[in-house]
């Protein structure tokens, strides 16, 4: 049976994927990739400054309409608050967004020391959403704008709950938390969507105010007006180029990380430089990368796995030690290809250790060794790794191959603690196997171990079950059976009913020692005159039967002639005392069940009994008839 190397479609990397719609990756709102455009001050001032900006613009337009106008001065600090709303659903925006990035990293690895750290950071980031919220608060400014920046907030506030809620349920259950991990993605675009529009709101608010500051002016007669709108249209000018390449960096750190959440582990952020969007980038693309060498790891552990079971399934199908020796055949050339491979398995008899398997491409290492004890292996008991031949601690039976200096591993085989035999593989001097490949090596000879020592065992309870186990000759139930099936088929055989003359009287002068060795060498002796069509059974105590399928009864009285002159010629030694023997014999065409002719041939053994022992006498149903007067003889 061919074993496939397996490579299941569930285990193959993904694709470099495309963002949604077709264009192509990094998102087209990413920013520049070219480090010599890359922004290079930290992230805080990138956040802060616009916002310092505006924040001096403003007070500057208020500070010239203050000198003018007490009502215009109250506008400006209007303004002021409403850009410190402005400012603090930014902050909260980008404190969501780096919660959420690191929580997606931790989901994805499930490490227990990534989700304790990815706890922290979430924590952390939630301390700063409050801080955002109470500075909001204070605030205490009362315009239009105000009901939905609380509302935003707490939004933020249940979607800052939502991540640590995950974060928590992963490092209680990582499975569970496998589910949901992807749940928060609408809520953060719903939030992402009121969070543009109330940005825009924002924007829109800071001209209207502007407005009414210089219908102010105009009422009050002051002069300039136009120069703290311009100020004020600058500084919003200013701010919104300065958030729109950071809003864009986030979106491509969020959006990578939802491909990779989604097992897409080519894609990158693309992002560089100095700042610390560049190194979150870089981050992000550290992580895609090494889960991605993680993947690939998994899927050859898959594939690996897919060829264990392969081969233990051809291993438990095969039904005889030869179909065992092509499954390993196979095997080896599955596990490792490239490396000379074979299995050297023990005579159940002699133990002598002797090829049985090689590899279908490298072919064998040749191994010389002959017997267990000359295995190394096999008398330390588990695997050996050889780093090279040449070493002072290398197996002798390594040393002088034709090949060179090699490396190598030794698998032992065991069943129920008694060695089969090793499974051997050779490889470059200095480069033994790797541990995947030794790992696979093990799983093979533990299942061929398994296997071949469950069809020895198998083999010896079905001997044990049909023979004798005195004097190895098949048993009553066996001989009975063959009697059977030569009925059945119309074959004609002539029985032979033996016992041996005054048997008892044997154990009872030398003792059952001597009389066990009697009855072995009438066994042997009689295995040993018989055509190799006869069988020979053991019915029981000194009783044999001999079945000789297509004989004529002549030529079957001729061969008990000279039976009795081979028993002759074994008895009368020190071992074995004299004792002669009697025979009944019949043909099948006397009866038509195994009882009935098993009868008649014992009548004619009984009869050579009573005409004085060691003779042979044909017996027919009217000779049975007569010594049994109609009653089955109870020795049959």
């Amino acid at each position: 049976m061919p074993l496939p190397n397996a490579d299941p479609d569930e285990v193959r990397p993904p694709a470099r994927p495309t963002a949604p719609g077709g264009a192509g990756w990094p998102l087209e709102s990413s920013p520049p990739t070219n480090p010599g455009d890359a922004w290079h001050l930290p992230l805080a001032i990138r956040i802060a400054g616009p916002m310092l900006v505006v924040v001096v613009l403003a007070a500057l337009a208020a500070f010239s309409a203050g000198s003018r106008n007490e009502h215009t001065g109250q506008m400006a600090r209007h303004l002021s608050l409403t850009q410190g709303q402005y400012q603090a659903v930014s902050d909260a925006e980008v404190s969501v967004a780096l919660a959420r990035s690191v929580a997606v990293q931790g989901l994805t690895s499930g490490n227990e020391a990534d989700l304790a750290e990815t706890a922290k950071q979430v924590t952390g980031q939630s301390d700063a959403l409050d801080k955002i919220i109470a500075r909001t608060t204070a605030l205490n400014i009362d315009n239009s704008l105000s009901e939905p920046v609380a509302g935003l907030l707490a939004s933020d506030r249940s979607y800052m709950d939502l991540i640590q809620r995950l974060v928590t349920q992963a490092q209680d259950d990582p499975k569970t938390a496998q589910g949901p991990r992807n749940s928060h993605l609408e809520f953060f675009q719903q939030r992402r969507s009121a969070h543009d529009q109330l940005e825009s709101d924002l924007a829109g608010a800071m001209p209207s105010v502007t407005t009414m500051l210089e219908a102010n002016r105009a009422r009050g007669g002051l002069d300039f007006p136009v120069i703290p709108i311009l100020l004020l249209l600058a500084g919003v000018a200013l701010t919104w180029r300065a958030w729109r390449p950071i809003i864009g960096q986030l979106r491509a750190v969020v959006q990578t990380l939802d491909w990779i959440a989604q097992g897409q582990f080519q894609v990158r952020t693309n992002l560089v430089g100095n700042d610390d969007f560049g190194r979150l980038g870089e981050a992000v693309d550290r992580l895609a990368e090494q889960l991605g060498e993680r993947f690939s790891r998994l899927s050859e552990d898959a594939r690996r796995g897919t060829q264990n079971r392969v081969i233990a399934e051809a291993l438990e199908i095969a039904d005889s030690e030869a179909a065992m020796f092509a499954v390993v055949e196979q095997a080896l050339g599955l596990v490792a290809p490239a490396l000379p491979g074979e299995l050297l398995l023990a005579n159940p008899i002699s133990g002598e250790l002797s090829e049985v398997a090689a590899g279908p491409t490298a072919g064998s290492p040749g191994c010389p060794v002959t017997d267990q004890a000359g295995c190394f292996a096999l008398r330390r008991g588990h695997t050996v790794v050889f780093d090279s031949s040449e070493s002072m601690n290398s197996c002798p039976m390594l040393r002088g191959r034709p090949s060179g200096p090699v490396s190598a591993v030794c698998v032992p085989m065991t069943f129920n603690s008694m060695g089969l035999g090793v499974v051997h593989v050779a490889a470059p001097n200095r480069l033994p196997p790797d541990s995947r490949t030794r790992d696979q090596l093990i799983d093979l000879a533990n299942q061929a171990a398994t296997h071949i020592g469950t069809l020895r065992t198998l083999e010896v309870t079905r001997q044990q079950a049909s023979t004798d186990g005195l004097t190895g000759l098949v048993n009553r139930r066996v001989v009975e059976m063959q009697v059977g099936q030569l009925l059945s088929q119309g074959v004609p055989f002539v029985m032979v009913l033996a016992d041996l003359d005054r048997f008892k009287s044997i154990n009872d002068r030398f003792g059952h020692e001597v009389g066990d060795r009697a009855l072995q060498s009438f066994a042997a002796m009689l295995v040993a005159n018989v055509r190799d069509a006869d069988v020979v059974a053991r019915l029981g105590g000194e009783e044999f039967l001999i079945i000789c399928p297509e004989l004529s009864v002549s030529a079957s009285m001729e061969a008990l002639e000279r039976l009795q002159l081979a028993l002759a010629k074994i008895v009368g030694t020190d071992d074995i005392p004299l004792f002669t023997a009697s025979f009944g014999v019949t043909h099948s065409s006397v009866g038509d069940a195994f009882p009935d002719i098993v009868r008649i041939a014992d009548a004619g053994l009984l009869m050579a009994k009573q005409r004085g022992r060691n003779q042979a006498v044909y017996a027919t149903p009217a000779l049975a008839e007569e010594v049994f007067g109609g009653e089955r003889s109870t020795r049959a």
